[in-house]
């Protein structure tokens, strides 16, 4: 006999556990009607509240498939890419001014400004997570970066010792660089802190020998591709998070 056939979901145990539902995600990245109806009837049997899927936003029947099947559309996730050239330091000379490694010290402040700087991500959007919780999941992104736990360094920037500004950083396991969360808390933006936590963190990768570095971000927020496109990054891919909830059928 040959093996069962693979699930079409899994079960995401840290999102279940954080957000007190069970939540799951559509495992391929390319659907039809008859897959999503497989994956919604396996969200059924387990039970699942709510399932992610993600596909290519040029995935035409992918798109469709998602409509048919109730999906909602949460997000527009555009991924973009730079090179870090052998040269680039003389381009980055003075990027560390104002710009130090995250102390044990920055942990509240770090916390503090992630739960007010990442409100345009797909948990919000979604409508039916808790505002107060999508808060916390971003202040606890953050700390666990400040652990090493989803970053290898975390970047702040701010006078005297405060913090108005952060980035996290880490090489993945193909060699290839990852910004994770970046922010500038707003009384501290328009005066070029994003460039130099960005420039900060190239430099670090340049450090490494790491020549290309890769961020995700929302294709909703005009500012933000136009600040990645400022600091040289490029888009290689758009795709679309949509998100289904069986309890609202």
């Amino acid at each position: 006999m040959g093996s069962p056939p693979e699930p079409p979901c899994e079960l995401l145990p840290w999102d279940s556990q954080f957000f007190g539902v069970r939540i799951a995600r559509v495992v391929p990245s390319a659907v039809d009607d008859a897959t999503l109806q497989e994956a919604v009837a396996w969200c059924r049997d387990q039970p699942v509240a709510c399932a992610y899927l993600l596909v290519r936003a040029d995935d035409e029947q992918s798109v469709r498939a998602a409509e048919h099947a109730r999906f909602q559309l949460v997000d527009i996730r555009v991924t973009l890419q730079t090179v870090v050239g052998s040269d680039s330091s003389a381009a980055l000379s003075g990027a560390m001014s104002g710009v130090r490694l995250a102390r044990a010290a920055d942990r509240d402040a770090l916390a503090a400004l992630a739960r007010i700087s990442h409100r345009n991500t797909r948990f919000y959007v979604d409508g039916r997570f808790d505002t107060a919780r999508c808060d916390e999941l971003y202040a606890t992104w953050i700390l666990k970066s400040v652990d090493g736990e989803l970053a290898d360094i975390v970047l702040v920037s701010g006078d005297h010792g405060t913090v108005d500004g952060y980035v996290s950083a880490r090489v993945t396991a193909d060699g290839t660089g990852s910004i994770g969360l970046i922010a500038v808390a707003a009384h501290a933006q328009g005066h070029g802190r994003g460039q130099a936590l960005m420039h900060a963190a190239l430099e670090w990768f340049r450090s490494r020998e790491v020549t290309q570095v890769t961020v995700v971000t929302q294709g909703r927020s005009a500012p933000a591709l136009r600040f990645y496109e400022q600091c040289a990054f490029r888009t290689v891919s758009v795709q679309l998070w949509y998100h289904v909830w069986l309890a609202a059928e």
